[in-house]
């Protein structure tokens, strides 16, 4: 069983969503993601508590090709956890992010925010340069794997910002292993790339809460 899931006291200020989701709520879905979908029935739940993961968010200006050769401006933003750097997403709005007080600990930032502008930037550069089709073709992938359309034109990162998501984390312990549940607490649902990120992280998770 999960328990003692209690929100903390203060910890500082920060720009993010509001904590929808309480302990009951998330000890409930911890408990069906372990029995659904790993079939853990026997896996035993650690709760870790409640955290906010730190999420980058990349603003990119870039153009595409119309019609009649002429080019368009767009503006893509993409979100990313800090913890390993994996895309959560891509849209062309930003998060709306309030400021407001941590009632938990932000977990560490294993990846900074200029890191992935940089990857970005430098993904766009090397296919402009790129001659063959091979290299060409693995540029553009970075490019999407980064939430950005792989035939921008004209790219520059315009800004970054670290927002924090509030989430739910436990450890299940099944035969020596240890795997992360995280529980996005703003959308009240398993995210399970947030789940991976932390899983790599768990031992500095740990200590961190």
């Amino acid at each position: 069983a999960v328990a003692g899931l209690g929100p903390r006291a203060a910890h500082g200020a920060a720009r993010g969503p509001a904590r929808a989701t309480d302990a009951d709520r998330a000890t409930h879905l911890a408990r069906l993601h372990v029995r659904g979908a790993w079939g853990l029935g026997r896996g035993t739940i650690e709760p870790l508590g409640p955290a906010w993961m730190p999420v980058h968010e990349l603003t990119v200006h870039h153009t595409r090709d119309g019609r009649r050769g002429r080019r368009t401006a767009h503006v893509t933003l993409s979100w990313f956890e800090g913890l390993t750097g994996r895309l959560l997403g891509a849209g062309d709005a930003p998060w709306d992010a309030p400021e407001r007080e941590l009632d938990a600990p932000a977990l560490p930032q294993d990846v900074p925010a200029a890191g992935l502008a940089r990857d970005v930037a430098d993904a766009a550069a090397r296919r402009d340069r790129a001659v063959q089709p091979a290299t060409r073709a693995r540029h553009r992938a970075a490019l999407e794997a980064h939430g950005v359309d792989p035939d921008a034109r004209d790219l520059r990162v315009d800004g970054t910002r670290t927002l924090h998501l509030p989430v739910w984390i436990a450890a299940v312990r099944r035969r020596g292993d240890a795997h992360a549940v995280v529980i996005d607490a703003a959308a009240g649902r398993v995210d399970d790339v947030l789940g991976d990120a932390a899983t790599a992280r768990l031992e500095a998770i740990r200590r961190s809460l």
